[in-house]
């Protein structure tokens, strides 16, 4: 009996003869003292160096297979079919709203069936919501009617909508004169939530002029400033349907590039694009803090949460007490889940008609150093700090130490904060209309800390650049975005994220070869093209996204706040 414990204590023990952590060798167990015993750095580095060559190469050889099989196996039409199918009943928000023809290339309506299901989910979401929800959303809806019977595309009239049908009924003439806001237009200032400028609009824009600066630095720096936020959501549609994909396999899906944005209409904003919202928000109101910043994406995970990532996960799981809803991520999953209570909505949270649940966990700053683990360094922060460098583009500290900030809550690594301030740093350079060299941004970024720490040492951070920081930074400068780890098993690694966002800044041509560029290496492509969007609309600014790409995501993200009005919100927060 004895015998056959030790041998299974042994079998079971076996597992740990070189743990790993993330996929990533630390030691080797030691059954005496009962603990891990750390391999020496070179040693860790090797073995992990070598794991990471075997998972890139298993990958290009499924890929390769993949690519075989289809020429041998599979027409043109018949890939084409395939790559349709997921269209057959496309539904947006819970709902269906027809069925894909891949013939007439057009979505058909909705049949009995589908407007039965419609029908059943308004009822159980009725039911779980009570009364009081379900008439606060009724008034909502009728409010947001109300706003939309003269409904605008690119501050044009385009139509009038029809609460009956819940679609706008186009206007037939074909030169349609641009809607002015008041009582000519027929809509109530106090109707109005926001000013809705579509990309590449000439509407109504904030002065930003800062003291002394010259109105025309001043008008180029707004137009590069929404060029920053409409190239984030540019940059992760682009990419969110190629998502962890190596680019061989990009190669062989698309043999003529990644030249459209392939995700479907209504799609939840991705967490790249929500975060970056949640940060421009919080920036536009004042100076960043943890805790506020650890609420705020408590709140998106209840009601949104699409997209993300496992140490945020975590992170928030510690803070809330349990597990973040994710209602956006669970409505999109399946049709399974159509009828799922789904008790909050962003507007309707921001309009104070539902409370998401109060977090019961720890401090937001020690749930995320306790899920960091002393390693963990995604790119979570990375893919969403570029509006900070709008609200603080001539201020080095605050630019530097509000990024940082901004990493605290959910990604403790110091090199996540310090990614976060080098690519701000840069952007802010372009929003400026400035060149910056590789020391150039390395000097700005520890000046910017020396200058922070009373703020910043409590956090772990110290008056000096990583050492792996500057090397990512100096192989930016002088490599190519198409590099072999790109989509490699580091991909969500935030230094890598650095690399790639600084290196398309450096020196890509125009912001659609760039972008085109980052997402078709393959990789993390929806994060990767969310941080290179950022840099290149700051530094091309907004006229230079194609605009067939500004139009498909206001298609996409119909109904929400343009990414522009963000800027502009931004830039009349540091106006003032």
């Amino acid at each position: 009996m004895a015998k056959r414990k030790t041998a299974q204590d042994a079998a079971a023990l076996d597992r740990f003869t070189s743990p790993w952590y993330a996929v990533r060798f630390v030691g080797r167990w030691d059954p005496v003292e009962g603990k891990i015993i750390p391999y020496p750095p070179k040693k860790a580095a090797e073995m992990n160096a070598a794991q990471d060559a075997e998972i890139a190469r298993l990958a290009k050889q499924a890929a390769k297979e993949k690519m075989a099989k289809n020429k041998k196996t599979e027409t043109e039409e018949e890939r084409r079919k395939r790559r349709l199918q997921r269209f057959v009943e496309p539904w947006y928000g819970g709902k269906f709203v027809g069925t894909w023809d891949p013939k007439t290339q057009k979505i058909l309506p909705p049949t009995e069936d589908m407007l039965a299901a419609n029908a059943e989910v308004d009822k159980e979401r009725e039911r779980l919501a009570g009364p009081e929800v379900a008439k606060a959303r009724r008034e909502s809806r009728e409010r947001f009617i109300r706003r939309m019977d003269i409904p605008e595309g690119s501050m044009h009239h385009v139509g009038t909508w029809d609460p009956k049908t819940g679609r706008v009924i186009p206007d037939e003439r074909t030169d349609p004169p641009a809607i002015t806001t008041g009582a000519a237009s027929g809509l109530v200032a106090d109707e109005l939530e926001e000013p809705s400028v579509a990309a590449g609009s000439s509407g109504p824009r904030s002065s930003s002029n800062a003291p002394g600066e010259p109105s025309g630095r001043a008008s180029q720096a707004h137009d590069r400033a929404r060029g920053l936020m409409a190239g984030i959501a540019a940059g992760n549609l682009l990419g969110i349907v190629q998502e962890g994909w190596p680019r061989e396999l990009i190669a062989a899906e698309f043999p003529d590039g990644v030249r459209e944005i392939a995700a479907d209409p209504g799609h939840p904003d991705d967490d790249d694009v929500a975060q970056a919202i949640v940060v421009a928000e919080a920036a536009a109101e004042g100076p960043l803090d943890p805790h506020d910043l650890g609420r705020r994406f408590w709140e998106w995970a209840e009601v949104n949460g699409a997209g993300m990532g496992g140490l945020t996960g975590d992170v928030l799981t510690r803070y809330g007490g349990r597990r973040p809803l994710r209602l956006a991520r669970n409505r999109t999953r399946s049709r399974e889940r159509l009828v799922e209570p789904i008790q909050n909505r962003t507007d309707e949270v921001a309009a104070g008609h539902v409370a998401v649940r109060e977090p019961v966990g720890v401090p937001i700053t020690e749930a995320s150093r306790a899920a960091w683990r002393g390693s963990s360094a995604g790119n979570g922060a990375a893919m969403r700090c570029a509006p900070i460098a709008i609200r603080w583009r001539g201020e080095t500290a605050a630019l530097v130490r509000n990024s940082i900030l901004s990493a605290v809550p959910t990604h403790w690594d110091r090199r996540c904060g310090w990614s976060c301030a080098l690519l701000n740093l840069a952007a802010a350079a372009a929003l400026r209309g400035e060149a910056i060299s590789a020391d150039g941004l390395l000097a700005a970024g520890l000046d910017g800390v020396r200058v922070s720490l009373p703020d910043l040492q409590r956090y772990g951070y110290e008056a000096r650049v990583p050492e792996s920081v500057r090397a990512a930074v100096r192989q930016a400068s002088e490599g190519d975005v198409d590099a072999p780890d790109v989509d490699g098993a580091s991909r969500g690694y935030t230094l890598l994220a650095l690399r790639i966002g600084l290196t398309a800044y450096w020196r890509a041509p125009d912001f659609e070869q760039g972008l085109r560029s980052v997402v078709e290496a393959g990789g993390d492509t929806d994060t990767n093209g969310a941080i290179a969007g950022a840099l290149l609309g700051a530094r091309f600014g907004i006229e230079a996204i194609p605009r067939r790409w500004r139009d498909r995501v206001a298609e996409i993200r119909a109904g929400r706040t343009p990414m522009e009005s963000y800027a502009e919100r931004l830039l009349a927060a540091r106006a003032a």
